[in-house]
């Protein structure tokens, strides 16, 4: 998505009903850009396994995206448009998960021009240009929907959001059967907030002292706590109609990581660069990360987010170890 030639470009087909136009893929084939793959089983399954074998401590989020996503994606004449919020701390697998969802709804994932991501301190950075943003984020979000009514949107750092922006699309996500001839029932917007991370690991560590296992946390235990700290913090849903008027369908928590969850990164990122690993490698780099509360260190401050500089640090000292060895072999 090219946002800077939305603020120059004026969108001028908004009063159009939804159409599209094939796309070519990366292997040069044609396909239809604003089909979401939901013929069969397969790609729900796909991304239930992907989400399973890949995403770390998250058991809430990973038993409702497939769910949630799908029986929208699968619905012909859906109520309003699929809003979801991921909720946490950095590193703990919010755009990850989001990345996991465009590949399974949409041929060649995220560069399928109908999946649309903005950065709020990149696309959204001064406070005193909301007003500006609301008119071209409307157009944008206007122009798409009516080019592709199955056309995904998703708001990156909405803790860094000004307040209000999101305000300006509230109708989109309302359920409203047209706005001006244009349907966005059937568009999906995704929400990722660090908003609410205090919370959560707070509510997290609190059942953990009253001695419930973690896979015995529900989404129930934290909906409202999310809900609430989202309308009162500072950030994109700070007093937000869309939540004050129960727009969004689902706040997911993204539960604070254990240490046992990053070494089962660290693994994974070994296992993702084609190299084998010691289990003192694994203890080293886990050890090397910043827990939460500093008196018993039980969750990761950062999540994941260092694992892959880490690793890549680990091999290269690897590397040169071997290739130091080899030189003094030659000079032998």
């Amino acid at each position: 998505m090219n946002f800077e030639f939305m603020l120059i470009i004026p969108i001028l087909t908004y009063t159009v009903k939804s159409f599209d136009i094939p796309c070519w893929s990366s292997s040069f084939t044609i396909f239809d850009c604003c089909k979401v793959q939901t013929d069969t089983y397969s790609q729900e399954l796909l991304l239930h396994n992907k989400l399973k074998n890949d995403v770390f401590g998250q058991h809430i989020a990973q038993g409702k995206i497939g769910k949630m996503i799908f029986s929208h994606a699968k619905n012909k004449y859906p109520r309003k448009a699929l809003v979801m919020s991921f909720h946490g701390w950095t590193g703990n697998g919010k755009n990850f998960v989001a990345k996991q969802i465009v590949d399974a709804l949409y041929v060649e994932g995220m560069k399928n021009r109908n999946v649309h991501i903005f950065f709020s301190t990149l696309h959204f950075p001064k406070e005193d240009q909301v007003d500006i943003y609301k008119i071209h984020l409307i157009d944008w979000i206007r122009g798409n929907v009516s080019r592709c009514d199955r056309s995904m949107f998703i708001f990156d750092e909405v803790d860094k959001m000004p307040p209000g922006l999101l305000d300006a699309i509230k109708p989109f996500m309302d359920y409203h059967v047209e706005i001006d001839g244009v349907d966005y029932r059937k568009s999906i917007f995704l929400l990722l907030s660090n908003t609410g991370g205090h919370d959560i690991t707070q509510k997290s560590l609190e059942l953990w002292k009253k001695g419930r296992k973690r896979e015995e946390f529900k989404y129930e235990d934290f909906e409202k706590l999310i809900q609430m700290g989202a309308f009162n913090e500072p950030g994109g849903l700070f007093r937000a109609d869309i939540v004050d008027r129960s727009l969004v369908d689902f706040y997911l928590p993204f539960l604070p990581m254990e240490k046992d969850h990053i070494k089962r990164c660290v693994e994974a990122e070994f296992r993702r660069r084609g190299y084998s690993w010691y289990s003192g490698d694994i203890e080293t780099i886990s050890d090397s990360i910043e827990y939460w509360p500093p008196d018993i260190k039980l969750y990761s401050v950062t999540g994941c987010k260092r694992i892959y500089q880490l690793v890549a640090t680990k091999i290269h000292e690897w590397e040169m170890a071997h290739w130091l060895t080899d030189n003094d072999r030659n000079e032998l």
